[in-house]
């Protein structure tokens, strides 16, 4: 027997059959092999005399043999056969799906890979003082305020510039506040992008001219309030047809119809700041200024602390005692007080009250008008004291405290 690179000569073909046969019975056990019998794949045909022939082919499974006779030898060479077609082959290739890797937020079960887009924070700063931080007109402490940044909210950063001492400053656009904020307080970069499903939150953009506010997921439920196109609420939870959204009546949460609202992924944006409003009393604008400097501070269910946590009537009635003004503790017993005025009427300093009706007794809310369509209140435990469009929700009655 002679080996060389898989190839072996043989000096009979009986030798040749019981190799075949061994190897997945390429030649029927059966058969009585010779030079005149060869069969194939367990063909019973028997084929032309083997001396006659040149370069015969014996396959089984994934091999197949090569077998010439020479000089009444037969060499018989190892290959690799092609691999059979089947109907499953042919009709489709395997296509790996790559999963999407569920990130989950605030609102479980969730993936809020489904609403956040990494491609849009490339110039991101993220608020992480763990306080307002204020966005000033240019950069330096010198320059008027004219917004604040909450904390943990997001903007776009537009440039950077150094003041006389050296200090680096980010130009930045939260909202539809433009101006510069101390870089040093900003996550930017990478160290942004990981905490972007930790500081942003889902939110309902309400769709529709008003939407309806329920206390419960059915539209039999009683309607607590309705709220104006555009306006955002937070989302606590997603099923088929309903959100649960936060609201700012006693109750934590409230429900409305999917399909009038959309869906987004979106961050604390900054506030505009008018420090000085033009045309009104001094009075006035200290009032509103104060109530400014407790914004972010905590929201308490039956609060009165300014800082340790306050609820809507609370907060107002606290604002007003600083200036002498002695007002009662409820939201629905600070509407009977002072003088009701009409909406035109209404300057910084007066009450903006909420209600699921026209009465009194329907009142839920209260805040303090700010000028220039804005309210400044205690809202909820998830938002504190913060600045909000009057209409946000319809108002249903407005006081005026301030004897001037």
């Amino acid at each position: 027997m002679i080996l060389n690179n898989k190839m072996f000569k043989l000096s009979s073909l009986c030798i040749i059959g019981t190799i075949a046969v061994a190897m997945n019975q390429i030649i029927s056990s059966n058969a009585s092999f010779g030079l005149n019998t060869i069969t194939k794949n367990n063909d019973e045909k028997a084929s032309n005399v083997v001396e006659e022939q040149k370069d015969v082919e014996i396959s089984s499974g994934d091999l197949s043999f090569d077998a010439t006779v020479k000089d009444d030898k037969v060499v018989v060479e190892e290959t690799s056969a092609p691999q059979a077609e089947t109907p499953e082959d042919t009709a489709k290739e395997e296509k790996v799906v790559e999963e999407k890797e569920f990130l989950e937020g605030a609102v479980k079960g969730i993936n809020y890979n489904d609403y956040i887009n990494y491609d849009k924070y490339v110039n991101l700063g993220i608020n992480t003082a763990g306080q307002y931080l204020n966005v000033r007109k240019g950069p330096g402490k010198s320059n008027d305020v004219v917004g604040k940044m909450p904390p943990n909210a997001g903007a776009t950063i537009l440039g950077e510039s150094k003041d006389a001492e050296g200090t680096v400053w980010a130009k930045v656009q939260s909202g539809d506040v433009v101006g510069y904020v101390i870089k040093t307080y900003l996550a930017t970069g990478e160290d942004a992008k990981v905490l972007v499903k930790d500081v942003g939150r889902l939110v309902v953009k309400v769709d529709c001219d008003i939407l309806n506010i329920r206390e419960k997921a059915s539209t039999s439920s009683e309607v607590l309030y309705q709220i104006s196109k555009g306006e955002e609420l937070e989302i606590i939870n997603i099923t088929e047809e309903w959100v649960e959204v936060g609201v700012d009546v006693g109750q934590e949460t409230a429900f409305v119809a999917k399909e009038y609202v959309k869906i987004s992924f979106e961050f604390v944006k900054a506030i505009e700041i008018d420090e000085l409003l033009y045309g009104y009393s001094s009075e006035r604008i200290e009032i509103v200024n104060t109530a400014k400097k407790y914004l972010g501070n905590r929201y308490v269910y039956g609060g009165t602390n300014l800082t340790g946590g306050i609820d809507c009537s609370g907060f107002t009635m606290r604002i007003y005692e600083k200036f002498g003004y002695s007002i009662t503790r409820t939201s629905r017993s600070q509407a009977t007080q002072g003088k009701q005025i009409s909406k035109d009427e209404l300057k910084p300093g007066d009450l903006v009250f909420y209600g699921r009706g026209s009465s009194i007794s329907s009142i839920y809310h209260v805040a303090m008008y700010i000028g220039n369509g804005k309210i400044i209140h205690a809202s909820n435990p998830r938002s504190g004291i913060k600045i909000s469009n009057m209409n946000y929700t319809t108002p249903c009655r407005y006081v005026s405290i301030l004897q001037d």
